[in-house]
Formats: structure tokens, C-alpha cells, sequence
């Protein structure tokens, strides 16, 4: 790839930086159910460009298989 290229797309994928004042919290059910993949993958896209990190909720995992798993 060119420089001019990589240059190109490195502007085009740089997020806007937002402010915020929240956690973003991101509700994955529709992706994992393919109902609104999209609009999940929009949201995860804000949260990480933006705060570096989400709560993610209805995941599928209980918190006890969580733990089950850690204490292995």
C-alpha cells in the first residue's frame, strides 16, 4: 500500500472524539439473535473510540458461570 493510501485510510477510520459522562452500556442480544447487528456494532464502535470501554449486558453468561470459570 501507498503511504498516501494508509494515510487516506487512517483519517477515515479515526473516530470523533465525544465527550461523555456515562459508562456506555451495550445491549448485545440483538446481535447475538442477528435481529439488529448493525446498530450493535455502531454502539460498540462509539463506546470504544470514544471511552475505551463498555458494559456489556445481556451477554448470555450468568455472573455464576463467570466465576465458576475464573476459579478454575
Amino acid at each position: 500500500m501507498s503511504v498516501d493510501l494508509v494515510a487516506r485510510l487512517d483519517y477515515k477510520l479515526r473516530a470523533k472524539r465525544e465527550s461523555f459522562d456515562k459508562i456506555s452500556v451495550v445491549d448485545i442480544a440483538p446481535l447475538l439473535d442477528g435481529s439488529n447487528k448493525q446498530a450493535v456494532a455502531k454502539q460498540i464502535r462509539w463506546a470504544l473510540s470514544n471511552t475505551g470501554f463498555m458494559y456489556v449486558k445481556n451477554h448470555g453468561h450468568s455472573p455464576r458461570s463467570s466465576s465458576i470459570q475464573c476459579s478454575m
